[in-house]
């Protein structure tokens, strides 16, 4: 059996040392626990791009959602950001709109974050959204595309939440 021992994620920095024990690379906080003691540094720069992507997305997903903060969901945005979504126009102006007209609408809303998923430069996020705190709400699942840490594409797809179901499994 071949040994395996935990690697330090920040591979984009070259570094592939063998970590013997959590804390001992100081760069990064993400460990990667029982990994292949071999690893290549293509692998290690996509598993960390992987998550810095998934820290953007979550870190936007919270601000412009649970927080209100357009100014710092904003910032994850690029340069040309295209939407998806029929009721929301491309760019940072068509964003701003969107979601401040929704903030006015429901000064309530909060998002809670069920899972997500990273593969290459998309994020997938699977989301459970309130518009109000009686509110069932909705199953959101999002799909984000990032360039340079930045979100440039946006998709999504929405469900309400029913009363009833014919199964006792739930959407999230």
């Amino acid at each position: 059996m071949p040994e395996t021992v935990e690697l330090c994620m920040c591979g984009s920095r070259g570094t592939r040392r063998a970590v013997t024990e959590r804390g001992d690379c100081n760069a990064c906080a993400e460990i990667e626990v029982g990994a292949p003691a071999i690893i290549d540094d293509a692998a290690t720069r996509e598993a960390a791009m992987r998550q810095a992507n998934l820290r953007v997305v979550r870190d936007f997903i919270d601000k412009v959602v649970n927080r209100g903060d357009l100014d710092g969901a904003v910032a994850h945005l690029g340069p040309r950001y295209t939407q998806h979504v029929p009721t929301i126009a491309d760019g940072v102006d068509g964003f701003r709109a969107y979601f401040t007209h929704l903030r006015q609408t429901f000064p309530h809303l909060r998002g809670e974050v069920k899972r997500m998923i990273a593969e290459r430069d998309l994020v997938v996020v699977h989301m459970h959204a309130r518009r109000a705190p009686d509110d069932a709400g909705l199953a959101i699942i999002d799909i984000f595309r990032l360039d340079g840490g930045r979100i440039v594409e946006h998709w999504d797809v929405r469900q309400p939440v029913p009363e009833t179901s014919q199964n006792p499994n739930g959407m999230f």
